[in-house]
């Protein structure tokens, strides 16, 4: 470090003349790091960098995915928006074929009735879902960064659900610890927390040094660049921890436990994990063969509702059997709509299981330290 020193003689001062002594140099000193202590703090910082990194990392995969799973839900909405308008239409129609057959004294008040109750319970689910398309936009929109209404004319533009993959390869066990950060940020907590041991048990020994000074010291500042002014020193210091109040030891017992809890953590963290994955593609799995179900359930009350309409604009059955097949068929239909939402949503869960994918980049899986 530089320095500068100015030293004046009082008694000469008295006797009315100045004499000045003037020094410039530089000290430093050199840690030998014999036992470790400064290699192991090295050591402790770059895993804290990489715990760092990682938590960004983890971050980037959940906001991820709370824009797939919203947009999702939009979709869902917006498709189960549409299934209730082509119902509430196919009712009204029906609702107009019994009001003229009513007129005509074909059938009684109560067919009448049952349909526009029909037509008000339809009609009432749409509000509901106009609202959902809308609040999932606007939690879009604020995840990206945006005003709740910044992307609403582009999202609410009628589009389908996306198409999702039969199956999704989820690796082994093995590649689930490269590609979930969480999973990295406590392998980086763990390698800190045991790096610190190592930092306070060296604390326990004798710390060696090397002390150096070099510089130039003169009457005047303009002779302080002479070569006969300069000077130099250099040393060992020794540094014993004597008297610590068991303070060092102390230090060491709380890094080990420090140690201890990011092992749990750790083995929490993977374990986690892993039931993440095993739980996301049973869902996945599973929701997929109720939407083959609802699927050919709603072809079949497809078919039901025609059939009863023809047979009651016959006069070959009663009122009661259309509006059983109708609301069986707006069921069915939303109920195939929620399905294909949740098979959306679960892959999304599955893909933030899975760390935020399937194929993993080496600039993905690398830490900072590594580039």
């Amino acid at each position: 470090m530089p320095r500068v020193l100015i030293v004046e003689d009082d008694e000469v001062i008295a006797q009315g003349m100045a004499r000045h002594l003037g020094a410039a140099g530089f000290d430093a000193t050199w840690e030998i790091d014999i036992f470790g202590g400064t290699r192991r703090g090295v050591e402790a910082a770059e895993a804290q960098i990489e715990s760092a990194y990682f938590d960004r990392q983890a971050t980037l995969v959940t906001i991820n995915a709370e824009v797939a799973a919203a947009y999702f839900t939009l979709r869902g909405a917006q498709r189960e928006l549409a299934v209730a308008r082509e119902n509430l239409s196919a009712q009204q129609q029906t609702l107009q074929v019994t009001q003229e057959r009513f007129d005509a004294g074909f059938v009684s008040s109560l067919d009448v009735a049952n349909a526009k109750a029909q037509v008000g319970q339809t009609a009432s689910q749409i509000p509901t879902y106009d609202a959902l398309m809308h609040s999932s936009a606007y939690a879009i929109s604020v995840l990206l960064g945006q005003p709740p209404a910044a992307l609403l004319a582009e999202l609410t533009s009628e589009q389908a659900i996306p198409t999702m993959p039969a199956s999704v390869p989820a690796g082994l066990p093995s590649d689930l610890l490269r590609r979930r950060p969480d999973i990295r940020r406590a392998d980086a907590d763990l390698h800190a927390s045991t790096a610190n041991i190592g930092v306070a048990v060296a604390d326990q020994y004798p710390k060696f040094s090397l002390t150096g000074s070099f510089g130039t010291q003169a009457g005047t500042v303009a002779s302080l660049g002479t070569l006969a002014n300069r000077f130099w020193a250099i040393g060992p210091a020794v540094s014993l921890p004597l008297f610590t109040g068991g303070r060092v030891q102390g230090n060491i017992e709380q890094a080990r436990a420090v140690a201890d809890q990011s092992t749990l953590a750790y083995r929490a963290t993977v374990l986690t994990a892993l039931q993440d994955v095993e739980t996301s593609l049973v869902n996945f799995t599973r929701e997929q063969q109720r939407r083959e179900a609802l699927a050919e359930s709603a072809a079949a009350s497809e078919q039901a509702v025609a059939t009863a309409t023809d047979l009651y604009s016959a006069g070959k059955t009663d009122f009661l059997n259309v509006l059983s097949a109708q609301g069986q068929l707006y069921s069915t239909q939303a109920a195939l709509a929620q399905s294909e939402t949740a098979v959306g949503t679960d892959l999304v869960s599955l893909y933030k299981a899975l760390g935020g994918g399937w194929a993993v980049s080496d600039s993905s899986s690398s830490s900072p330290t590594d580039q």
